[in-house]
């Protein structure tokens, strides 16, 4: 479980940095403060993981907080389609209401195209569209995996690293 680190546990250089990456987006001023902060390697390395780590968990707190709107956008957006689906249903075609606020009224859609018979069509009506080519990059690394070959073009990376803060 990942757990938001108190302020009052990071030293105050940290916390100044804490309020900053809160604030602002600004990395030159990211990178100016972080240059600032003075101390051995291993102080420095613990107090910026625990900095990650309150990020990472008040990152997922608003994550979990989008959810939450974009359901209650979701049942409004429903209601809201429920409620014009009773006005179609209950005013006839020819009625039309203006109030100060709102005005009902139908409005006629623009004409639109269905196809009813694609082989039928005269070219000039057809629009060609290029194919898209791009490499699979997971069938050339099962085929490196499986070969030991690298195909021709390609170059197969093995020694990333990726800096783990749990």
């Amino acid at each position: 479980m990942t757990m938001i680190i108190p302020l009052y546990k990071l030293m105050e250089e940290y916390q100044t940095l804490y309020r900053l990456v809160s604030e602002s987006d600004e990395p030159e001023a990211f990178e100016a403060a972080l240059s600032q902060i003075e101390g051995e390697i291993e102080v420095k390395a613990e107090n910026i993981g625990l900095l990650i780590k309150s990020l990472e968990a008040e990152a997922k707190g608003i994550d979990a907080e989008i959810k939450r709107l974009t359901d209650r956008k979701r049942v409004r957006e429903n209601h809201a389609i429920r409620l014009k689906d009773y006005l179609q249903q209950n005013i006839p075609v020819e009625r039309r209401f203006e109030f100060p606020l709102v005005t009902i009224a139908y409005a006629k859609n623009p004409p639109s195209v269905v196809i009813l018979d694609e082989s039928v069509i005269e070219s000039q009506f057809i629009r060609i569209i290029p194919e898209q080519h791009e490499v699979n990059k997971v069938a050339v690394k099962d085929y490196w995996k499986e070969t030991g070959v690298v195909p021709a073009g390609v170059h197969i990376e093995t020694d990333n690293m990726r800096l783990v803060v749990k």
